[in-house]
C-alpha cells in the first residue's frame, strides 16, 4: 500500500490510469520496491519521441526510479543506443515557479557498467542484438583485468 501514493505520480506523469486489476497492481507495488531498494537501473525498452519517458510496463519502473531521483540508463532498442537520465531544474519565464524534471540523454560511445546495487529491467521480447548488449553489459563490469584477477583468486579457492 505504500507504493501506491508513488503509482499514482507515475501514471499521471506516464499519461497512464492506475491499474484496477489486482495483479497489474500488485507487479507495480513490487517494481516500486524493486525502484526504492536499488542504486541504480538499467532498463531495456522503448524510448518515447520526447525522449521523457519508456514504453510499456518498463516505463513504469523507470517512472518510478526517477521520481526517486535514482540513476536510470536506458537501451532504446529500435536506436541499439544507451542513454541516462538526466534531473533538471528550471525556474519558469516568471521566476515565479521551479520546474523539475527528468529526460534521457545519449549515453557516450561505450555502455555504462553495472553499480553494486542495480536492477535490470525490461521487456520478454527481446532480439538478439539487444541480447547481446545484455551479456556486453555484465562483460564490461566483470570482466575487466582487476576483476577477472579476482574471479581467478575465488574460484581457486572454491576448488580446494
Amino acid at each position: 500500500m505504500l507504493a501506491n501514493p508513488h503509482l499514482h505520480q507515475a501514471a499521471e506523469k506516464l499519461g497512464k490510469r492506475m491499474p484496477s486489476h489486482f495483479y497489474t497492481l500488485q507487479l507495480l507495488q513490487r517494481n516500486y520496491q524493486i525502484a526504492k531498494k536499488v542504486h541504480t537501473i538499467y532498463a531495456f525498452g522503448i524510448l518515447e519521441q520526447d525522449k521523457k519517458r519508456v514504453k510499456g510496463g518498463t516505463g513504469w519502473t523507470v517512472q518510478l526510479a526517477m521520481d526517486q531521483g535514482k540513476p536510470v540508463y536506458l537501451f532504446d532498442i529500435p536506436s541499439q543506443s544507451w542513454y541516462r537520465s538526466d534531473h533538471y531544474y528550471q525556474v519558469n519565464e516568471n521566476a515565479t515557479t521551479l520546474v523539475t524534471g527528468s529526460q534521457f540523454v545519449p549515453w557516450g560511445p561505450k555502455g555504462p557498467t553495472l553499480h553494486q546495487s542495480s536492477a535490470i529491467v525490461g521487456s520478454r521480447d527481446l532480439d538478439s542484438q539487444t541480447r547481446t548488449e545484455i551479456q556486453a553489459l555484465f562483460n564490461r563490469t566483470f570482466c575487466l583485468p582487476k576483476n577477472i584477477d579476482q574471479l581467478r583468486l575465488e574460484l581457486e579457492d572454491f576448488h580446494l
